[in-house]
């Protein structure tokens, strides 16, 4: 599966110490890789995140949203919206590079 492949690139942050840089760190590398490889973003926001890299991925950044002080509860919320933000960010920005390189 391409988005597993994609995935596999991704470095999760070693500690969870300091949740907040943690997320950080997580969310510019998933955008380090997905701008690398053109139509990522789509490949991602169309495939079910069932590969074992994203498995763990995502178990990661629940962990961390726990370490965090989200509730049980909110997590798998809290995770969709990071998820999302990224997503639509990184797509907000290649387009936004192909709108401003056609003016060129």
């Amino acid at each position: 599966m391409i988005a597993e492949h994609i995935n596999q690139e991704i470095a999760l942050p070693e500690t969870l110490d300091d949740a907040k840089k943690a997320l950080t760190t997580l969310a510019l590398e998933i955008r380090r890789v997905l701008l690398k490889t053109r139509d990522a973003v789509d490949i991602f926001a169309l495939s079910f995140p069932s590969t074992p890299s994203r498995i763990k991925a995502i178990k990661f950044i629940l962990a961390t949203l726990t370490k965090y002080g989200v509730s049980d509860k909110n997590c798998i919320s809290a995770a969709n919206i990071i998820n999302n933000y990224v997503l639509s960010f990184v797509a907000d920005e290649i387009r936004a590079k192909h709108i401003f390189s056609r003016r060129s």
